[in-house]
């Protein structure tokens, strides 16, 4: 399910993806607004922090009340793969699905990536 999402984000349209480095709320808000172009409907955190994104209705909520695993898995490889194309500090730590039924509410919850081993900050 997790390599089908990521599928899924390859198919997604890039040629409007900056490729400048992005603040983890510049992330947030592209990603935010691609969820909502595929009809998600997505929140800020309360608080306004960038360690989550609030899904409050999901278009495959139907079928993934049924077939959670599937559908969350794929909804999950799409998002990692999506945070991942993007220059920024933001990662998909997870996602907690249906944290609430009524209203609908999943989470994503985002975490800042570790540096690779050997990067350094200063390019030569």
């Amino acid at each position: 399910a997790i390599r089908a999402g990521r599928r899924w984000a390859a198919s997604l349209d890039r040629n409007s993806m900056p490729d400048h480095p992005l603040a983890p709320s510049e992330a947030i808000k592209i990603v935010t607004t691609i969820l909502d172009d595929l009809g998600f409907k997505t929140e800020a955190a309360p608080d306004g922090g960038t360690d989550r994104i609030m899904l409050c209705h999901c278009p495959f909520a139907e079928v993934a009340r049924e077939n959670r695993s599937i559908v969350c898995g794929i909804h999950l490889g799409m998002l990692r793969a999506t945070f991942e194309s993007l220059d920024t500090t933001l990662e998909v730590a997870g996602l907690d699905s249906f944290v609430t039924d009524d209203p609908m509410l999943c989470v994503v919850r985002l975490t800042t990536k570790e540096p690779e081993p050997g990067a350094s900050m200063h390019q030569a």
